[in-house]
């Protein structure tokens, strides 16, 4: 993989930020500046003005890597700094009000989407044949959207008592289409 140029890296203001403001980066563009540099070399090898536009991306990546890396060295779960994670192969968003899904709970979710599709009609579950599932304490909402995902024909409720949590998991059912 090449590095990236700072023609490639150039700032754009139409760019997608944080909710602090920063430039959103990929890991990709993370992993490349801060694997392939010494931010403190960068920051004394070239001066501009704080808060340029002209600033290449290439040093806003640099500081924004430092701040990156002093978030991880609070503790902060790396899930939470990069702002997403994979669960039963979907893309889960996560933030601070919520929690990071565990991998057993993957195993959990499994088990639902097999018991949903399995077809039993002996069990007392849902409205006649209608298969139905409650996701109670939802947070990211990672299962009932796995379930979703995995038992199209199935009523998934998802709960939880903190709105945030609610809007995570209404954000994460929007972008995986269920």
């Amino acid at each position: 993989m090449e590095s990236p140029t700072s023609q490639q890296l150039s700032s754009n203001p139409n760019e997608p930020r944080s909710p602090d403001g920063r430039e959103k980066f990929t890991a990709e563009e993370l992993a490349v500046v801060l694997s392939n540099f010494d931010l403190g070399a960068i920051e004394s090898a070239v001066e501009f003005p704080r808060g340029s536009r002209k600033a290449p991306k290439l040093l806003i990546v640099a500081e924004h890597g430092k701040y990156l890396l002093k978030r991880r060295a609070q503790h902060e779960p790396l899930q939470h700094i990069i702002g997403s994670t994979s669960f039963c192969g979907l893309e889960i968003a996560v933030n601070r009000h919520v929690l990071v899904p565990r991998p057993e709970t993957e195993l959990l979710a499994e088990l639902g989407w097999q018991f949903l599709n399995e077809g039993r009609t002996d069990l007392p579950v849902g409205r006649g044949t209608e298969k139905t599932a409650l996701d109670f304490g939802t947070g990211s909402g990672c299962i009932a959207i796995a379930l979703a995902a995995k038992c199209p024909k199935a009523h998934i409720t998802a709960l939880d008592i903190s709105p945030d949590a609610l809007a995570v998991a209404r954000q994460n059912a929007t972008g995986n289409d269920v």
